[in-house]
Formats: C-alpha cells, sequence, structure tokens
C-alpha cells in the first residue's frame, strides 16, 4: 500500500495497493484526484504520465522525472528545486512561481 501525503499537515490525499510510488501517482492522475501540495520529495517518476496533473504546491525536491509526461499539467508554486526533468514534456504545464532553481532539463 502506497499512501501520498500532504507536505503541510501529512493528511493522505491518495492510497493505493501498488508497488511504486510512480504507479500510485499515475492512478492518481488518472483517476483525476488532484495532488496539490503532494509530499514528493525524492519520487522516481521517470517516464511518468502526469498529463493534466494537478501538482500546485507540491514539493518534489530531488525528484527523478526524466522523460515524464507533464504536459498541461498544473506546477503552480511547486517546489521542484534539483529536480531532473531532462527529456521531460513541459508543454502547456503551468509553472507560475514554481521554484525551479538548480533544475536539469
Amino acid at each position: 500500500m502506497i499512501e501520498i501525503k500532504r507536505w503541510d499537515n501529512g493528511k493522505v490525499i491518495f492510497e493505493a495497493n501498488v508497488s511504486t510510488v510512480k504507479e500510485a501517482v499515475e492512478l492518481a492522475v488518472k483517476q483525476k484526484v488532484s495532488l496539490a501540495y503532494a509530499n514528493l520529495i525524492g519520487a522516481d517518476l521517470a517516464g511518468a504520465n502526469l498529463i493534466g496533473a494537478d501538482l500546485a504546491g507540491a514539493e518534489l525536491r530531488w525528484a527523478y522525472l526524466v522523460g515524464a509526461h507533464l504536459q498541461g499539467a498544473d506546477l503552480f508554486k511547486a517546489n521542484i528545486r534539483r529536480v531532473d526533468l531532462r527529456g521531460a514534456k513541459l508543454e502547456g504545464a503551468d509553472l507560475t512561481n514554481a521554484d525551479i532553481r538548480w533544475a536539469d532539463f
């Protein structure tokens, strides 16, 4: 069982009977669950399908997003410092006020 919790208060946003955080995040996105303020620090989301995901305010520091599909994703005020985004597809993603310092593109 994987639980995705909010970084600010620890409340469970989503839980799924899967074996990886990547699978849980993709399932949440597929089910249109908001992952706003999700604690995804250091998550391996390489190649994940996150098209249209609501990740506003999410903690994604040190996450591995190489080749992830983030088209149309809401990353408003997300913390994506030191994130590896090489090859990620970001067309139409809202990066307004996102903290992207030291991110690799």
